[in-house]
Formats: C-alpha cells, structure tokens, sequence
C-alpha cells in the first residue's frame, strides 16, 4: 500500500510557527491541491481522557479536527475506508501528529458558494479499532512473542511514527536487565488466543447427502480487532500506549528510569533518560482557564485472568448415521441360528479422523470358477473405518397358525459407535466344473501397513501444554470371523474369548512441538507407545488403566500421559497405527475412543473448577472500601489455571511470578503488580490539575510537570487539548 498527496493546508501559528497539514490518499498518483485553512482553528488536537481519570489505562488515542474554507465540496474524502486518506502535520518540517480522515463523517455548509469544512481525523490507535488479525502462521496457527505483536500493530497501521518509545523495565532476569535483553521478545502467546468461538443460535440445518443426517454447524470463529491485541498487552506489562506528538509511546506510569527510542521499524535502538520536570511558570501560559480536581480514591481491585480454556484438545467423533430397521423385527431366521450372536454394522464417513484409504480387492477369476454365480470383482475391503454396532440373535416364537418362527430379539437398535480396524478378510468362493458344483474355495488376504491408519483431519490447538496430562480411553473388542458381508449389514460373529490370552496393543504416536511421548517420559526423536487392552470374555474390555490411587489425576480413565514439567508449546499431534494381537483376530473394534487433556488436581480446591481466576488486594485493614470496576487480562501468567490459549510462555517455562522489574528490583506477577500500583496510587487523595500552557516542542506523552504554587508536588501528563494555530495546549496532569 502506497500513499500519494492530494492535499496540502499550510497555515502559520499565533508565534509564527509553520506549519502545514497533508492529506494523503491510497494508491493515488496526481498532483496536489493547496486548501486554505478556515479561522483561527484550522488543526486542533483532543487526547482521549479516560474514564474516571484512570492513570493506568492501556491505551489513550488523539483525535483532531481540520477546518477549511473552499468552495469545492471535497467529497471525494467521503470514504468507507478508515486508511484510505492519512493526514500528517508537520511543524516546521517535523511531524507532530499522525492519523486518518474518519470515514462516513461529513458536515459542510450546504447555502454558500464559500464554505467551512470540518474533517474529524483518528489517530493511529483509535483506527485499530477497525483492523483484525490476521493468522502470522502459514499452514497453522503458531506461537507469537509480544514484540512480533507490537511490530505488526505498527506495520498495520502504515503511518511512520518517528520513533516507538519503550520504557527499560521488564526482563526474565537482573543480568539479562542488565544487558538490555529484549524480553517482549521471549514472552510468547499463542494466536489462537486471537481467534473467538461464537455461537450463530440461526444457522441453518443442513443435509449430508451422503448419509441423509440433518446437522446444524452453529461454531462461527472472528478475530480479535488490533486495537484489543494492544491493551491487552499493555495490561500485561502495567503500561499506557499513546501516540501523539508523532511518534508512538509505551509508557509506565511508576517509571522514572530509561526508555528506549527505537526506530520506526523497530530495528535498532537508542537509549532516552528520562527528563526532568519541566517547570509550568518557564513554559509559560497560553490562558487562564486552568481547573484543579481532587481524583477518586479506590482501595478495593480485583484483577481477572480470562482463561481462554479449550472445549476439547483434541475433538471426538460424531456418529449419527441410522439403519433401516423396518423389517428386522420380523426378519425370518433359520432354526440353526437361535441363540448365535450376530453383529448389525452401519458405516459413516468421519468428520473429525482423517483415516487411512487402504482396501483389499479381490479381482475377477479364470473359467474355472462360475463368475455368473460369484462374481467378485467388484468387492473392495477397507482397512478402517468408522461403524456403528448392534448385536443381535434370533428367537423362535409361534405364529398364529402354530407355526414356530424365528424372528429377531431386539425391537430397537441401540448403537456402539467404534472404529473397525480390519486385518484380513476372507472370500468364499463356490469352484464348479461344468456347472457341477465342487467345492468351497477360500481365499485371505491380509493387510500390511506401516503408514499411520487414522490422525485427525483438523489441525489441533497450538497451545501450552503443561501441568496436566492426557488419557486415552475406550474400550476394545475383536473379532475373529473373517468371512465376507455385505458392507452395509454384514452379519459378523462377534468373539473376544478366541485369541484373548493375547493382549491387544494399539499403537500410539503423540508428539507436541518436536517432543515424542514413549510411554513413560518424553523424548526429542520420533517414537510410539503401546496402549494395551487385556480381553475378559465376549465384547468389550477398557483399555488398561494405568492410573495410580494418589494420582493427582485420579479423576480421570485410561491411559495416563503426563506431561512433563516444562511446557510443551505448539500443536498436539496423535496418529495410531496398526494393532497388535493374536494372530487369528480378523478385526479390532474400538468403542468410544477419545483423548482428553486432565488439569492436575490441586488442594486449592475453590480455584480447580474455575474457568476465570480471579486477583483481589486485602481489604481488611480499611473502614471504608471503594471499589475499582473489575479489569480483566485476556493474556495473563498462568497458575496452574490448565490448558488456557491466553497464558503466555516466558522462554522454555509458563509466565507466573517470575517477571523481573526493574521498579521493583525483584521478579513480580503482572496481575499483583498491577493491583499493587494501583492501591499505591489511589489510597490516598491525589491532585488533577488543568492548565493552558503554550504549546511546546518540550511536551512530550511523557513529561512531568511541577508548579511553584504545588510545593514538593510532581505531576505527569495524562492527556489534554492541543490548537496548533494559537499556540496553546491545555494540559489535564495528575499528580505523582
């Protein structure tokens, strides 16, 4: 995107500073037009003011009004596009504000052929409001530093600030403080954090055509606005973004120390002391409308840690496909097959595994066989897919003639929803010679697979894994009849007695960021573990628990995989391969197969089942509380609160309380210290004072301010209104 000037307003202030407002439009290549400013107020600037004077608010906009005076109406800037049109202004050569035209906001005179035009400009943090994020991942969504963040807020926002200012407060050790260690740049978060699950209650059903299943997709995913990516951050780090007077400013309220000014880019740096006070008798005054107000004091904070936990780690399979069951009840029955268990399968496409497209076919054969009678070349067998199971067995009963009669035992289909793996198959096959029979022929075929049969069609979270464990769970039947079926009714004798001195081994692969499990500890190189079943008799046997009476898991089942101490930062990948288990098994079901993430079971009973946690300040010691209205981090440090997307990782290990700060010349928690600041703040009466100073080059976002009539007082700047014409800028100060 590049940026052509359209228009110039040059104008000339009260003192005879120089200065000229231009306007810029997207992709435009003409010449410019000169536009004369109107009266005495032609670029005036208003800082935002927080509500309720709050001096730790995360971020603090400007906006400016330009007024001209034309006969054109200028409504080409009517645009829906909030970076269509950039303004800059320059005193004397040097840029002082940055921003846009605010888009669908026009007001002119509508009688005269000369006329004032208002234009209302934003800056640069009230246009992120209107920008969403964008996935920073290729193929899947990643891990993002803080400092990746902050350069891409500022590349979005294409207005070339002079300089960034950060204040040199933050770092994972003293000696790396020391060293002016970039520590945004090892605070990590995923960007899934970024990306909001919201629920259409109006979407519309719709129909699987190859099923005949009605379903209803209400999950809608949206994007977080960049202008919530940054206060978020600066929740984070107790800090104050603002951006007038040209270039944009980190700021910490409590910090008197360096800042580091880097360039526009961000790519190098230089270090800024920080000023001392300026004197508002020696700026001098530019009018008498100065006001002092008394700020709210609170003394009651509670902090709350959005913990952005996840649905489900890994999602579980919907089986919804029916079978026809209008003439089973009644279906007629030899007498030879009363009291043989049979097996009803009905087969469905997945929608969350991805399963391996691996078949048995069994061609066409020569003369020798009577192919208008058997003709098989049209059977294909797959390895695995999805079933669902009913078994079954026949009745005798009476008709009303006394006729006995064999009919089916159940009167409704009640379903087990498994994955069938099959590992052979046998085809009978009728040999004839001249159209008399011979005999039976059967034919096996079995499979042979090293290539994973089933993972996950989706990618799965990019998360941090830590303080917790999965389990795997499900229970594991076999069969051992390998005879042919149709494929959507096969009729297979169902038998988990023969082979079961064998146990039945499912061959798992779980990996997180390059780290293999291998089925005790975690390891760097590619490896599988053995998730075994040990089968009891007819049907179904859950898998092994392997859970311990003082586990801290102990509320979970099956097979236990704990993670280890350190965080496992990325995406979870599961694949499983081919079982193992005796030889004369033809097929393993798996019912109810799932993979969960478990939180570690805690003493600290009242916050284990909390989805938030909440931070509050000891109020004990007060008479009288007043209460802050809550303030909630949506990237936060992590106590032991499970999987959350919004926990940020701090190099190889979870942020908690391990964040050094130079303020405090100790390691703090973000959320404490914050609360803490704020309680330091406003237990105590404090001072807001409003004076209308000359505008000056000295007046930065952060100045600080002392008055000879405030004895021993020191105020720092917090927002206010700038005329650019006439030279005045009323300062709104807090005291320190």
């Amino acid at each position: 995107m590049s940026y052509g000037l359209i228009y110039t307003i040059p104008f000339t202030s009260r003192l005879n500073n120089s200065y000229q407002v231009n306007i810029e439009k997207e992709n435009y290549t003409g010449s410019s037009t000169e536009l004369q400013g109107a009266g005495s107020e032609t670029f005036v600037v208003d800082i935002d003011e927080p509500d309720n004077d709050f001096r730790y608010t995360p971020t603090i906009g400007s906006t400016a009004k330009i007024k001209i005076i034309g006969s054109d109406y200028l409504q080409s800037l009517f645009s829906d596009d909030y970076q269509q049109f950039r303004v800059t202004l320059l005193k004397n050569n040097t840029v002082v504000w940055r921003g846009f035209i605010k888009p669908e906001n026009y007001t002119q005179d509508y009688v005269n052929n000369i006329f004032e035009l208002d234009i209302d400009c934003l800056s640069g943090i009230n246009i992120l409001q209107y920008i969403q994020y964008t996935q920073q991942g290729t193929d899947e969504r990643i891990f993002v530093s803080l400092w990746d963040l902050i350069k891409l807020i500022i590349s979005e926002l294409k207005l070339n600030y002079n300089a960034i200012y950060i204040p040199h407060v933050y770092s994972d050790t003293e000696a790396n403080y020391a060293a002016y260690d970039n520590v945004l740049a090892k605070m990590k978060v995923s960007e899934q954090n970024f990306f909001t699950n919201t629920n259409d209650t109006d979407s519309t059903p719709t129909t699987d055509e190859s099923t005949g299943t009605t379903s209803t997709d209400t999950s809608t995913e949206e994007a977080w606005y960049l202008n919530d990516i940054l206060e978020n951050i600066c929740k984070l780090l107790n800090w104050t973004c603002v951006d007038w007077n040209g270039s944009l400013y980190f700021i910490d309220p409590d910090w008197s120390g360096e800042y580091l000014k880097y360039t526009s880019d961000l790519s190098s740096y230089s270090i800024v002391s920080y000023l001392t006070a300026l004197n508002v008798q020696n700026i001098s005054f530019a009018g008498s409308d100065h006001k002092l107000d008394i700020l709210p004091t609170y003394n009651k904070i509670s902090v709350k840690d959005s913990n952005y936990e996840l649905d489900e780690i890994i999602p579980e399979e919907v089986y919804n496909t029916t079978f026809d069951t209008s003439t089973l009840n009644y279906q007629i029955g030899e007498a030879d097959t009363v009291g043989i268990n049979y097996m009803l399968k009905v087969y469905q496409t997945p929608t969350v595994f991805s399963l391996l497209e691996k078949y048995l076919t069994f061609e066409q054969y020569d003369n020798a066989y009577n192919s208008s009678e058997n003709n098989f070349d049209s059977i294909k067998q797959p390895l695995i897919q999805l079933a669902r199971i009913c078994y079954y067995s026949y009745s005798s009963y009476k008709d009303a003639d006394g006729n006995t009669k064999y009919k089916c035992s159940i009167d409704t289909i009640s379903y087990e929803n498994c994955i069938e793996i099959n590992l052979k198959r046998t085809i009978t096959i009728r040999e004839y010679a001249q159209d008399t029979y011979i005999q039976d022929v059967y034919q096996t075929e079995s499979f042979s697979v090293t290539d994973p049969i089933l993972t996950y069609k989706s990618k799965l979270p990019c998360v941090s894994y830590g303080t917790g464990a999965f389990y795997i769970s499900g229970s594991v039947g076999q069969s051992t009849n390998a005879l042919e079926g149709n494929s959507e009714n096969a009729m297979y004798f169902f038998d988990s007695e023969t082979g079961s001195k064998k146990d039945i081994n499912l061959i798992c692969e779980l990996s997180i960021s390059g780290m293999y499990y291998n089925g005790s500890t975690w390891q760097s190189t590619q490896c599988t573990f053995k998730v075994s079943v040990s089968p009891t008799g007819y049907g179904f046997t859950e898998i092994d628990n392997n859970t311990t009476p003082f586990s801290p898991y102990v509320s979970g089942s099956g097979y236990l995989i704990q993670l280890p101490s350190t965080p496992l930062n990325g995406a979870v990948n599961f694949k499983m391969y081919m079982p193992e288990c005796d030889s004369e098994v033809a097929a393993v079901y798996i019912k109810g197969f799932t993979v969960k993430y478990i939180k570690k079971t805690t003493t600290d009973s009242d916050d284990s089942n909390t989805y938030d946690r909440i931070y509050k300040n000891n109020t004990l010691t007060y008479r009288f509380t007043k209460e802050l209205d809550e303030i909630e981090f949506k990237i936060c440090s992590d106590n032991s609160d499970g999987v959350c997307y919004s926990k940020v990782i701090l190099g190889n290990n979870f942020l908690t309380n391990n964040l050094y700060s130079a303020i405090d010349k100790a390691t703090i928690r973000p959320e404490e210290k914050l609360i803490n600041r704020i309680v330091n703040f406003y237990n105590a009466t404090k001072i807001k004072l409003t004076q209308v100073l000359q505008e000056s080059d000295s007046i930065t976002p952060i100045s600080t301010f002392t008055d000879l009539y405030m004895t021993g007082k020191t105020f720092s700047m917090f927002c206010g209104n700038i005329d650019f014409q006439n030279d005045s800028f009323s300062v709104i100060m807090l005291e320190q």
